[in-house]
């Protein structure tokens, strides 16, 4: 209701300074008349969006947390099982008793941002609608053997997805490129020999001299 009296108060006054003002005015006025009328008409509340935050792909994570990451740093309240009946291993059980295990993590917070996203992006196929990695496994014949079977695929997912390249010291660039110069060195010795014989050969073939 207040928006509509505060549209109404500044069209009437726009109107009034419209009537009594020059021709130079009346076109300035008829602006402002407009712009304030297209602020009232947006939705209160509402902006627009905010561009996505920019990310520097040369700024790495820190490489301390993947590197005391151990399996026992999973927690077992990160994750529900259940059991199914196994089409693996198991002799007179096959089919028969429930040793195939299926894990579902649910809770992603022991890891840091940076790698939850990154395994997030890398299993994205095995991301159910409730945002839980499932993980199978019936390799074994007994439900606690391919129990620690899912731990461990969980942790070797954890450590593909923390992954950080460490950085390169000074010394290893200059190794690396003295490698560099030299096989450079090497292949352009190589080609000048290869050009060498070609000259050759096409200076002997059809040779005619008497």
């Amino acid at each position: 209701m207040h928006r509509f009296l505060i549209g109404k108060l500044a069209a009437n006054a726009s109107r009034i300074c419209i009537a009594h003002a020059r021709p130079a005015t009346t076109a300035l006025a008829r602006r402002h008349f407009a712009a304030a009328t297209l602020a009232l008409a947006k939705p209160a509340g509402k902006s627009a969006p905010l561009p996505p935050p920019k990310y520097n792909d040369t700024e790495l994570p820190d490489r301390t947390w993947i590197d005391n990451f151990s399996i026992n740093d999973i927690p077992e309240t990160a994750y529900t099982t259940s059991y199914a009946r196994a089409s693996g291993p198991g002799g007179q059980n096959v089919n028969k008793v429930n040793t195939k295990v299926i894990m579902r993590v649910h809770d992603f917070s022991f890891m840091p941002p940076y790698c939850e996203a990154k395994l997030r992006a890398l299993q994205a196929n095995s991301i159910n609608k409730n945002d839980e990695l499932i993980i199978a496994s019936d390799r074994f014949r007994i439900q606690r053997g391919n129990l620690d079977d899912c731990v461990q695929k969980l942790y070797e997912m954890v450590v593909e997805a923390g992954y950080v390249p460490r950085e390169t010291s000074q010394s290893q660039r200059r190794r690396v490129g003295k490698l560099i110069e030299g096989e450079n060195e090497r292949r352009l010795e190589a080609k000048k020999h290869s050009g060498k014989k070609k000259a050759e050969r096409r200076g002997g073939k059809g040779d005619w001299s008497w």
